[in-house]
């Protein structure tokens, strides 16, 4: 079975800068010796990378991902104390370490923590047909539907925990949105998302859609979801 995927490739250029940004840290550390000072760098950034991680779980209500705030605190900890006196820390340091790493694992395996924009998106534009130009006009009221305040918030949160949308409660209305800028609106840089992907529940049962171009289009055809 062909399979062509619509969206746009991804573009994680930013993961190949820390590759890089790590890479320079660790020969200057080997040529001029500052061992001590690359893992207390290091460890300070992964513990910042665990506190992001915290802020995500309950964000989202996935509470898979203290796990992972917790296997970057152990890594943190052990860059601060590695070079320490206290061997006895180090090692259970070191096997809390090989304890949340093999959690984590089996976390990553069951996709607890896989954000799944992608396979939505994915699986909304497969049976749509190609076409040119056949963009519209955004946000476009789809119609309206019964359901109740409370039906659409459990609903949200559904969404939220299993990590397929982002939701925004507000006063009258609930946004669903699904966007690759995850932690510009988590980490709340960002709390306007008339420019993400989303859809739109207002409590009246009135629904509207909003669908990026830069999202769903690919870089060789040209689709759109919703006529």
């Amino acid at each position: 079975m062909n399979y062509f995927s619509k969206l746009k490739p991804l573009n994680e250029w930013w993961i190949g800068l820390i590759y890089i940004g790590n890479g320079v840290l660790l020969l200057i550390a080997a040529i001029f010796g500052y061992w001590e000072f690359y893992l207390k760098f290091i460890g300070l950034l992964i513990f910042i990378v665990g506190i992001i991680n915290v802020i995500i779980s309950f964000r989202m209500g996935n509470y898979a991902y203290l796990a992972g705030a917790l296997h970057y605190f152990i890594i943190a900890l052990m860059c601060f104390f590695v070079t320490g006196d206290n061997k006895a820390l180090v090692v259970i340091l070191l096997g809390c370490f090989c304890f949340t790493l093999f959690w984590n694992i089996s976390l990553l395996i069951s996709k607890k923590t896989k954000w799944r924009k992608r396979e939505v998106l994915e699986l909304a534009a497969y049976p749509v047909d190609d076409k040119k130009n056949g963009f519209t006009a955004r946000p476009k009221p789809t119609g309206s539907a019964e359901y109740s305040k409370n039906a659409i918030l459990e609903f949200a949160r559904f969404l939220s925990k299993n990590l397929i949308a982002i939701p925004y409660i507000e006063k009258d209305k609930v946004a669903l949105v699904i966007t690759k800028n995850r932690l510009s609106h988590l980490l709340n840089l960002k709390n306007d998302y008339s420019d993400e992907t989303y859809i739109l529940f207002d409590f009246k049962g009135n629904v509207t859609v909003n669908i990026t171009k830069l999202t769903i289009f690919n870089t060789k055809k040209h689709c759109h979801l919703i006529n």
